[in-house]
């Protein structure tokens, strides 16, 4: 993943720690977004929430496709487990 941001914890946005497994960044536009290595996706929902981090989480273990090198997954806003949106990056 090549990023022009860079990591932050997002602490004067936030009180809520980011999430293990995940990384919190700063759009050089000024928006928060989140991103999983591993899971190689990325969010711009706040799942610093728990309740969004569910939604999220239960979003990507029902993903149907396995991502092959070199790709990235967006996940849109609210997603549902099983409505799959297909944007790879």
């Amino acid at each position: 993943m090549n990023h022009d941001c860079v990591p932050h914890e997002l602490q004067a946005q936030s009180t809520l720690p980011t999430p293990e497994g995940w990384i919190s960044y700063i759009h050089p536009q000024g928006w928060a977004y989140f991103y999983h290595p591993r899971a190689r996706m990325i969010t711009n929902d706040d799942i610093r929430r728990p309740e969004l981090l569910d939604v999220i989480e239960k979003y990507i273990v029902t993903y149907p496709f396995s991502l092959t090198d070199g790709m990235e997954l967006f996940v849109p806003h609210d997603p549902q487990p099983n409505e799959h949106m297909f944007s790879l990056l």
